[in-house]
C-alpha cells in the first residue's frame, strides 16, 4: 500500500478544507487513513503538524483501552489458566486452558515449547 509524502498529505488536508462545506464537517475516513499510514512511516508529530490534526486523530480507534463513554474496555486474556510443573510419566509438563474452553496439554520440554509457554504466559520475550 502506498504512504504519502508530508508534502503530499499536507495538500490533500488543504484541499479537503478549502472544499468542505461547513466548518465542522467530519474528515473523511479515506483521508485519516493515508494519513494514519504515513504516522506509521513519518510519525504521529510530523504528519500531525502537516495534516494540522490533532495527534490523538492518528490513534486508530481499536488501539484504545477506552470503549464508548469513556470506560475502559475489560481485556480478555488469551489463556484462563495455565499449570507448569515437571514432566512425569503421563502427566502434563504444562496446560493452557483457553477462555472458551480449549484445553492444550504439553507433554515433552523442547526450546521451542518453553519459547512459546513463555511468550502465552507473558512471561518475557521480545
Amino acid at each position: 500500500m502506498r504512504v504519502d509524502s508530508l508534502d503530499e498529505l499536507k495538500r490533500a488536508f488543504e484541499e479537503w478544507r478549502e472544499e468542505k462545506r461547513h466548518l465542522r464537517e467530519a474528515v473523511p475516513e479515506v483521508l485519516l487513513g493515508r494519513a494514519r499510514r504515513s504516522a506509521e512511516v513519518h510519525g504521529e508529530r510530523p504528519v500531525a503538524r502537516a495534516a494540522k490534526l490533532d495527534g490523538r486523530r492518528l490513534k486508530r480507534a481499536s488501539s484504545s483501552p477506552r470503549g464508548e463513554g469513556g470506560r475502559l474496555k475489560p481485556k480478555t486474556p488469551g489463556y484462563s489458566k495455565l499449570e507448569v510443573g515437571t514432566s512425569v510419566a503421563g502427566r502434563p509438563l504444562a496446560e493452557v486452558e483457553t477462555p472458551n474452553g480449549v484445553k492444550v496439554r504439553v507433554y515433552v520440554a523442547t526450546a521451542e515449547m518453553l519459547a512459546l509457554l513463555t511468550a502465552a504466559s507473558g512471561g518475557g520475550g521480545r
